[in-house]
């Protein structure tokens, strides 16, 4: 039923691909990689233009990643292992960039049966 992708068990480690679908449809959105010179397994991705920022953690022994936001001078946290199904991630992705409960349930959906996005080129250029 779900991807093996983000739910890596304990016979799969994760690895750099664990968060791909989530980091896809960041790129999508326009939140932008800052790579973490002394921990390669660590980026953070944000948008000029949302309270949220994203960490991504691949590297051992505690891979996940740390979703930070605000709203109305509140801050939270939330936390998703690769354990966490790429749906639900992507659900919650939207439900926390969107103030309209409507509007996060229509974009989730619209992710959701997309095709995943691809991730875009590395290669300076």
């Amino acid at each position: 039923m779900g991807s093996t992708a983000n739910n890596p068990g304990p016979d799969r480690p994760a690895g750099p691909d664990t968060f791909a679908r989530l980091i896809g449809e960041l790129h999508e959105l326009g939140f932008e990689r800052s790579p973490t010179v002394s921990r390669p397994g660590r980026s953070v991705y944000a948008a000029t233009d949302s309270p949220v920022t994203l960490t991504v953690v691949t590297e051992p022994p505690d891979p996940h990643v740390h979703v930070r936001g605000s709203h109305n001078a509140a801050g939270w946290d939330l936390y998703w292992t690769p354990a966490t199904p790429a749906a639900v991630q992507l659900i919650a992705l939207y439900a926390v960039l969107n103030d309209d409960p409507t509007a996060a349930i229509h974009a989730a959906r619209v992710a959701l049966v997309a095709d995943p996005p691809t991730k875009p080129s590395t290669a300076a250029g």
